[in-house]
């Protein structure tokens, strides 16, 4: 008896751990399918990451907040959970997706029809789920497991708008599942017209999970304690992975003509941000790390103290996400339903599109230079990633019809290369890009931005 009362409490805690992850799957599988099945293709994606944000939230102190095999499977690989364990989650999370299926089936007396969409085939559908299922899991490394130990408050929120930019870039192609819980619960049910439909999307979502894995221990492999400190190797390569997803996001949304493409690249760049700002400040862009340049911001690391960003550091973040820009549009481009443009501008003028280009790189690089230049987790940071990923949106939603740019060097390169579009009409978009970068880096010299951070109390020490 006194054996069995000092068991309960570590049982209890087993039960608890595990009846979150089903309970949480179930509720994020009953969602999907509810809006999928009520015709809510527009705003489903944005209801599906708000119901992940919260069960996150949720169930974060309790279980970890996984509610997906992938997610669990990326905890696996980055080894921050016993094989055993990752199975047991699986397990539970497969489950819940089950009933959570069943239950959307006998609410609607119809059931989800699992494959790409028209004009889709089965290969870029497989191919759009890998890619933003291991967004989603890279996100989910970085700001609930690696970043959340430090006081952060905004992982929920980093993987809601992960969810929300795949769930909008995945939608028009694939779905956007995300999620393998997903499929195979509809797959089983749907037994009786044929199994193993799933295959293809829960195969992809684990391969793109066990990819996420594997660069967040590259990426994080000092603050992990699992190796040396790879510094600027491990700023470059961060910067490198966020580029690469960010265009993506939006370049996938634009090619598979989604209309919300604005919000793929905002979530998409929030998400990124806050997982990558305290690796290499997360810039993300040419325009934004030329804009840091020439204000003379400082980067603070936790570690080495504050230290300037010089000349050739800069160049070689602009090289890494130049690069990675080509190869995302590149990716994009095999998720392409056809021949055709990436996206067609209206009739602007050439020094019209300029402008634009000008005027909304020097919005995203005011504000990301006002809040977060400093990377040490004070109260402006836990939503520094806010304020500059709903500048995306608004660039993301006028640029592209305008210009056919994004304010953003890597993106624009790739896209206006899709379009054909002659290179000097590339350069004096991108040259106008840098303007509105130097811009931005003048209104900061010149004292526009001034947060500064409370003074806290000092302890008084006895004489």
């Amino acid at each position: 008896h006194r054996r069995f009362l000092t068991m309960l409490p570590m049982e209890r805690s087993w039960l608890a751990r595990y009846t979150a992850e089903f309970a949480g799957t179930y509720m994020l599988v009953l969602a999907y399918g509810s809006n999928a099945l009520s015709g809510n293709w527009l705003s489903g994606p944005t209801s599906n990451a708000c119901i992940y944000m919260g069960l996150v939230y949720a169930t974060v102190g309790t279980s970890g907040g996984h509610l997906n095999p992938a997610v669990s499977l990326a905890v696996g690989v980055a080894q921050q959970m016993p094989i055993g364990k990752v199975l047991r989650y699986c397990l539970c999370q497969c489950l819940g997706g089950l009933l959570g299926a069943l239950t959307f089936i006998a609410l609607f007396m119809d059931n989800l029809d699992l494959g790409p969409r028209p004009g889709f085939s089965w290969g870029q559908a497989a191919w759009a789920e890998m890619l933003h299922t291991g967004m989603l899991c890279f996100v989910f490394l970085n700001c609930v497991v690696a970043l959340r130990s430090m006081g952060g408050q905004f992982f929920g929120i980093a993987v809601g708008f992960a969810a929300l930019a795949g769930g909008y870039a995945a939608g028009p192609i694939s779905g956007g599942c995300l999620n393998p819980a997903v499929v195979l619960g509809v797959d089983i049910l749907n037994i009786s017209q044929g199994f193993g439909f799933s295959a293809v999307y829960f195969g992809s979502q684990m391969v793109g999970a066990a990819l996420a894995g594997a660069l967040f221990r590259l990426i994080r492999q000092d603050s992990l304690g699992i190796g040396a400190s790879q510094g600027w190797a491990a700023a470059l390569m961060g910067e490198f992975v966020g580029t690469f997803w960010l265009v993506l996001a939006l370049s996938a949304s634009l090619l598979a003509t989604s209309a919300a493409a604005a919000w793929s690249a905002g979530g998409a760049l929030v998400a990124l941000f806050f997982s990558l700002w305290d690796v290499s400040g997360a810039h993300l862009n040419p325009a934004v790390t030329l804009a840091v340049l020439l204000s003379g911001a400082q980067l603070r690391s936790p570690k080495a103290g504050v230290t300037p960003v010089v000349l050739g550091r800069s160049l070689l973040f602009m090289a890494v996400q130049l690069l990675a820009g080509l190869l995302a549009v590149g990716a994009a481009t095999l998720l392409r339903p056809g021949s055709g443009t990436v996206v067609e501008p209206l009739h602007y003028s050439l020094s019209h599109q300029a402008l634009a280009e000008a005027s909304f790189t020097a919005l995203l690089c005011f504000v990301l230079l006002a809040t977060a230049t400093d990377r040490t987790l004070h109260p402006l940071t836990q939503y520094a990633g806010l304020a500059v990923g709903l500048c995306v949106v608004a660039t993301s939603a006028v640029l592209p019809a305008v210009s056919g740019g994004s304010a953003n060097p890597a993106a624009t390169l790739g896209l206006l290369a899709q379009n054909k579009a002659p290179i000097g009409h590339g350069l004096v978009l991108v040259g106008a890009q840098f303007l509105g970068a130097a811009l931005a880096a003048g209104l900061v010299r010149l004292g526009l931005a001034q947060y500064q951070l409370p003074s806290p109390e000092l302890p008084q020490q006895e004489p």
